[in-house]
């Protein structure tokens, strides 16, 4: 961290575990979180646990995300490859969004 004139970093917690089964650019999909921190007790929250997600909020991310895939067929893209035909872009599904949305119904489906 010396390379970029930092002095000081203070680790505030992270967002998932090391495993030998998570690999760099892995999408990991988290429902729930929990600490053994005892930082919120000075607030006096009762209790050590974080809300979690319910089921019903993936399934709806899956179907906000195949909305916006088939809202992708009725624009001109702009971005990317698919810039480069113009028009000729309406009417077909931006890649991008349909494969995060195959690996959101993929990670629903396992849950």
């Amino acid at each position: 961290y010396n390379f970029f004139g930092v002095d000081t970093i203070i680790r505030i917690g992270s967002a998932g575990g090391i495993g030998d089964d998570v690999k760099v650019r892995d999408v990991v999909i988290a429902m729930g979180a929990s600490t053994n921190s005892h930082f919120v007790d000075q607030y006096k929250f009762p209790g050590q646990l974080c809300a979690t997600a319910d089921y019903g909020l993936l399934r709806d991310a899956v179907a906000a995300a195949e909305q916006g895939v088939e809202y992708t067929k009725t624009i001109i893209a702009t971005k990317g490859r698919a810039s480069y035909l113009g028009e000729r872009s309406l009417g077909h599904q931006d890649p991008g969004a349909t494969s995060f949305t195959t690996m959101l119904k993929v990670a629903a489906a396992h849950v």
